[in-house]
């Protein structure tokens, strides 16, 4: 048994990211079965891996020799992506400084190593062999994500460099003072051309334990609020700018599958039919969401930051060819 005392080096977090942090490639389906096995206790009790942690906690961890001895050989086992092929193709820096790092994602490529997403493929590899090799000084240890986005979802991922720009963009988490923008091409128009669409998600375990988003009106359903205005139409398709007042997992994706206009080539919620005969006739291999523009507080100095990523180049060359 280890015992670890939150300090306020540590507080402000979030424990499935605590323990990614502190076993750096072991992978998510680890972190998660050891809090549900009870590998892991906070204050005596077991924790939701979303539990904040406070400065006062504990956290004892009940790992075996042989469990640590797995998590070890992880970090032998990663490879060196630095300079690689994979590495050059998908570093792509938007903004830099010594607290934070902010990355323009690859469609196809996933946040962080996890079920099937491999440690040495991810954007967080990507960006610890930046900031280890190329980038500019950093105030602490490690690189740390602050939001995610789905793995065929490109656009813009924070990113920090030391404990202390983590704490403060976890709370404008919490407090909902990052601004996050889309640009997603959904099937057929929305009788509103401007709107909100208000409608409660669930998660769920879908087939092979994926995981699956329902709309639902039960009480276990987390309120989710979506902004879009219509940006332009293309025939049988719109053009959306999306703002997310929450933002829960899947959240666009089931919100307009929900309307009966689902994003196009979105292949869990979409239209099946209707997406491969945009594949056949454009090549789509994707769902058409980029994450374009972040607005956020910096964390230390409180100066605005407004970060845009033009639409990546498959998504430019489908809307050329409609």
């Amino acid at each position: 048994m280890e015992l670890i005392k939150i300090d306020e080096n540590l507080e402000n977090q979030r424990v499935d990211r605590f323990l990614k942090k502190r076993f750096v490639k072991a992978p998510l389906s680890f972190i998660f079965k050891s809090i549900r096995t009870n590998k892991v206790k906070l204050n005596g009790k077991k924790p939701k891996p979303e539990t904040i942690l406070k400065k006062g906690d504990e956290i004892k961890l009940f790992f075996t020799a042989e469990q640590l001895d797995f998590t070890k050989k992880e970090v032998k086992k990663t490879p060196k992506i630095y300079g690689t092929k994979f590495y050059k193709e998908n570093l792509k820096v938007a903004y830099e400084d010594e607290d934070l790092l902010v990355l323009e994602k690859t469609a196809g490529i996933a946040v962080h190593p996890g079920t099937k997403n491999y440690s040495g493929q991810t954007l967080l590899d990507i960006a610890q062999a930046y900031v280890k090799h190329e980038g500019s000084k950093q105030k602490g240890e490690s690189v740390s994500l602050v939001h995610r986005l789905d793995k065929d979802t490109s656009g813009l991922v924070i990113l920090t460099k030391n404990e202390y720009s983590l704490r403060k963009m976890n709370e404008q988490v919490r407090e909902k003072k990052i601004e996050k923008r889309y640009l997603a091409l959904i099937k057929g128009a929305l009788k509103k051309k401007n709107g909100v669409i208000k409608i409660g998600l669930v998660r769920t375990e879908g087939k092979q334990r994926s995981t699956k988003i329902i709309a639902s009106k039960s009480e276990h359903a987390k309120d989710s609020v979506t902004h879009y205005k219509t940006v332009e139409k293309y025939g049988d398709f719109s053009l959306m700018e999306i703002k997310l007042e929450t933002g829960r997992m899947h959240q666009i994706r089931v919100h307009f599958a929900t309307l009966k206009h689902p994003l196009v080539g979105d292949k869990n919620y979409g239209d099946y039919k209707f997406n491969h005969a945009i594949k056949k006739r454009y090549g789509l291999k994707r769902h058409f969401l980029h994450a374009y523009y972040l607005e956020f507080p910096h964390p230390r100095t409180g100066k605005k930051l407004s970060l845009k990523a033009e639409l990546s180049a498959d998504l430019r060359f489908f809307l050329k060819n409609i």
